[in-house]
């Protein structure tokens, strides 16, 4: 592991173009790079939300020793749940819970209704 973060870029793009059907997606690049994509949502504080959710949800897996690799295979072995993170055998249910609930307490901060929020319709 190193010992300093990585270099990151955040992109905000239409929901149809994520890898699966998720709000927010993090992978490294080959450069190491690391990029997260969000979905445009409603409202720049919606995206603000995945964007920290992403970040959070990516550190913890890098801190527990979960791969990009794991988290894409678990993904893209549940097509068609909602929100395959929330299962706790994802490899990545611990950071995924733990960046929900951090959100829930941004969202508080900054004026935005959780459920308003989680159960927005993407296009």
């Amino acid at each position: 592991m190193t010992h300093h973060m990585h270099n990151a870029f955040i992109e905000v793009i239409p929901h149809k173009l994520q890898r699966y059907e998720t709000s927010g997606d993090w992978y490294t690049l080959s450069n190491g790079l690391l990029h997260f994509k969000i979905s445009q949502r409603s409202d720049k504080k919606h995206e603000w939300l995945d964007a920290m959710h992403e970040q959070i949800e990516q550190f913890i897996c890098e801190l527990r020793g979960v791969s990009q690799e794991q988290v894409d295979e678990w993904d893209f072995a549940h097509p068609g749940m909602e929100d395959p993170g929330s299962d706790p055998k994802a490899p990545y249910f611990e950071g995924h819970a733990f960046a929900n609930s951090i959100c829930m307490e941004l969202a508080k901060k900054i004026g935005v209704d959780w459920r308003e929020y989680y159960n927005e319709e993407l296009t």
